[in-house]
């Protein structure tokens, strides 16, 4: 009958009031989910433990109502609801008096709203208007219904707003107290009973005598309520409880607004709380790595750096560091594993991977030498780190040292339209088309983001299926096909992980000599801009960037010195009392012998073995034809006839063979034969290259920089033949010029040019190049 009386009223006040026409049924009684709320939420790590986070919206941690302080909660009923626990979400007289004031007014004057009202306006976001106040009273009473007061009361302490972003009691105390509940004294929860009627308001520096006045006023109230505690009043009246701001959560903030901005963000929402794939020792552990070891780059002019760790099977992401600190420096608010930096070198396994699986070997020997490459609208001459060459390397070798030049070679080899192709396919955004990128693809010349990056190298460990990144714990995993097959996975992560192929390059004692297995790949970009280490096991993906934000050219930092020691002691931390495996090896890998330095079957005079391994019906067939044995005449004494055993390479690598005098067959058969008058016979005589003009490339396109002067610009052009020239006639543009250069170094004059030139050899033959046409624009 009660009820009925009630509701009969709040529908007389409503059409006095509004006019409106209202049902029941049209208000919803139940407490809604904190995504519904507007508020943020509770994270947690995959282990349970609460993650400290900065948030976007209103910051607040969830507390079961068992582990509010018994005091806290009665200060609370006290403060806002003395009836809580007697009536049905309406407090009758307050109601009355309050509708009949409204009413009177048409508008809202007064309210007596119960802590279940207060409640159901903030799940529900009802407006403080007549209409508002009447559709709270009645979804109180339906909340009621359905819920007890422990859940009423629970939802309340949890959700009650105390300004700047912050709602409930356990967040408040922590902020503004700077305590956590159970640590809180009778004036301190006073405080938090009190705030929330006002709390800007309450807040400000002028008006702390009234906050004051308020806390006291409550405490009284509390201890004539309870005789026993009432000696307590004389001395918590005089405790004025100091309001901070004691929020310092900017920890993980990258991981959490990453997390909130995913699509599918709610749906992993439960009870208020988000389970999250984070490992929050480990986030802990490889915060500190890498800020210490940016204190140490400091002096190279290195300031920001990021991080993420990757269960390579589940996708899940167990560390993830956009910064190394938010509060450390400026663009730290950037997250920098989703900002998008050229990766170098760290795209050169995956140039490797194609062409293992286009019949290529880790037996194959690629060249170490200058070349160029047309590109675009010109050309292209890629150098090494240390700006040396080392002629043929084979395949393992030219990958694990990070060569440049090999790397290209093989690009050019492929085509850079499937390589662009491949590339797309593994999961690689590339935004234009490959002619833009050319073989310069191989060499990292495209923007990518970390995260990226650290996906499709996943695919290495997972035998070619790439991980979908995972941050919620109930989310499945995914892992989706890539053209990476088994074999060139297992091949590729073979040689990341060979500390001895690498030794050449990175020294014996190197971040990466690691007491486990684990496959390394470093990447730098132009101008020292970037910095990365990517390395990963049959179970984790580690990849880490170090650099600036603004872009600005750090000071000559490697993989060694940058990024490298970060992924070097992340991964050890990783495998601290860990056993895991080595990648399966497929049934149709193989090893196979071969020469060290040919890379096929060793001959008769192969002085260096090693084993490879082989996709089967790859393996070489042939056998080495490097090493040679040659007879010398005179060798130690007029007459006298010796066997040498040196090494002749091809014809190919002669410009590293006249730049290395150790090559060099004369000085080879020097090593054994001391006379100077020595005769070598039985060489195998190959035929020399036709004459030719190797620079610049036929139709090459060239264009005058204005802002250098004009005697300072010159076009190279340069004959394949050093050696055994009497002399050479250049033609250009029909203008005749004799002499013995092999190179020249023409004016930079606009238009079209046509260069070709005869020479003439010490034996008397002659020979005529093709004729180049090159534009100056």
């Amino acid at each position: 009958m009660k009820n009925k009386f009630i509701l009969g009223f709040i529908g007389l006040s409503l059409l006095l009031g509004t006019g409106a026409y209202f049902t029941v049924k049209s208000v919803p009684g139940h407490l809604v989910t904190a995504s519904e709320v507007g508020q943020s939420f509770l994270f947690l790590d995959r282990k349970g433990t609460r993650i400290k986070s900065f948030t976007k919206g209103t910051s607040y941690d969830w507390v079961k109502l068992s582990d509010v302080p018994e005091v806290l909660k009665q200060l609370l009923i006290l403060a806002e609801d003395k009836n809580f626990y007697e009536h049905n979400g309406i407090d009758l007289k307050g109601t009355l008096r309050s509708a009949w004031l409204n009413v009177k007014a048409l508008k809202v004057v007064s309210g007596a709203s119960t802590i279940t009202q207060q409640v159901y306006r903030i799940s529900h976001h009802s407006p403080r208007t007549v209409w508002g106040k009447i559709q709270t009273m009645i979804g109180a009473v339906k909340i009621e219904q359905n819920y007890t007061k422990a859940e009423i009361l629970e939802f309340y302490v949890n959700s009650l707003p105390y300004g700047k972003r912050i709602a409930g009691v356990k967040r408040a105390s922590e902020v503004m107290l700077g305590k956590e509940l159970h640590l809180l004294g009778d004036s301190e929860m006073a405080v938090l009973a009190v705030l929330p009627r006002s709390p800007s308001f309450l807040m400000r520096g002028a008006n702390q005598d009234l906050l004051l006045k308020k806390k006291n006023a409550l405490l009284n109230e509390f201890y004539t309520l309870h005789p026993g505690s009432s000696d307590l009043l004389a001395t918590e009246e005089k405790i004025i409880p100091v309001l901070g701001n004691h929020f310092t959560s900017w920890d993980n903030y990258h991981f959490i607004t990453n997390l909130m901005n995913q699509k599918d963000f709610e749906s992993h929402i439960h009870q208020g709380s988000v389970e999250t794939t984070l490992d929050l020792d480990l986030q802990k552990e490889v915060a500190g790595i890498l800020k210490n070891q940016l204190i140490e780059l400091k002096h190279l002019r290195v300031t920001h750096g990021a991080v993420v760790v990757l269960e390579n099977v589940s996708g899940e992401v167990l560390a993830y560091l956009g910064t190394h600190d938010m509060q450390d420096s400026d663009g730290a608010q950037f997250d920098a594993l989703k900002v998008k930096r050229q990766p170098g070198s760290a795209l050169k396994p995956l140039t490797y991977a194609l062409a293992l699986q286009k019949g290529w070997t880790l037996s194959h020997v690629l060249p170490d030498i200058p070349s160029y490459y047309r590109t675009g609208l010109g050309q292209f001459l890629p150098r090494n780190y240390d700006q040396n060459f080392s002629g043929p390397r084979l395949f393992r070798e030219a990958l694990a040292n990070s060569l440049n030049l090999p790397a290209v070679a093989l690009a050019d080899s492929l085509g850079v339209h499937e390589l662009h192709h491949f590339y797309k396919s593994m999961g690689l955004s590339l935004p234009k088309d490959a002619d833009h990128y050319g073989v310069g693809l191989t060499l990292g010349n495209v923007e990518l983001t970390p995260l990226e990056l650290a996906q499709v190298y996943t695919s290495f460990p997972n035998m070619g299926q790439r991980a979908e990144l995972k941050f919620f714990k109930d989310k499945p995993s995914v892992l989706k096909p890539t053209p990476l097959t088994e074999e060139s996975a297992y091949l590729i992560s073979d040689v990341l992980s060979d500390r001895i192929a690498r030794r050449e390059e990175f020294g014996l004692k190197n971040p990466f000599d690691l007491p486990f297995e684990f496959s390394v790949k470093t990447g730098t970009s132009t101008d020292f801009r970037d910095n990365w280490a990517v390395g990963y096991n049959q179970r984790f993906t580690v990849l880490v960037w170090v650099g600036n934000m603004d872009q600005k050219s750090m000071k000559k930092v490697s993989g060694i010195t940058g990024a490298g020691p970060v992924l070097a002691k992340v991964a050890r931390y990783l495998m601290k009392d860990k056993l895991i495996g080595t990648m399966p090896q497929p049934s149709n890998v193989i090893r196979q012998e071969v020469c060290s330095l040919s890379g096929e079957k060793p001959g008769s005079f192969c002085s260096h073995k090693k084993e490879e391994y082989f996709i089967s019906g790859t393996e070489p067939q042939g056998f080495c034809e490097y090493h040679q044995e040659v007879i010398v005449r005179d060798c130690r004494e007029p007459g006298d006839i010796q066997k040498v055993i040196l090494a002749n390479l091809p014809d190919a690598y002669q410009v590293h063979k006249d730049s290395r005098p150790e090559w060099s067959v004369e000085n080879q058969v020097a090593k054994v034969c001391p006379l100077d008058q020595r005769v070598i016979e039985d060489l195998i005589n190959k035929e020399n290259q036709p004459v030719a003009i190797q620079r610049p490339l036929p139709g090459s396109i060239f264009a005058v920089d204005p802002n250098i002067p004009s005697h300072l610009q010159k076009l190279k052009v340069e004959l394949n033949q050093l050696k055994n020239i009497k002399s050479v006639e250049w033609t250009i543009n029909g203008k005749k010029e004799s002499g013995i250069e092999t190179d020249l170094d023409l004016p930079m004059e606009k238009g079209k040019h046509l260069i070709h030139a005869e020479v003439e050899f010490k034996d008397g033959h002659k020979e005529v190049t093709p004729v180049v046409d090159v534009t100056v624009l």
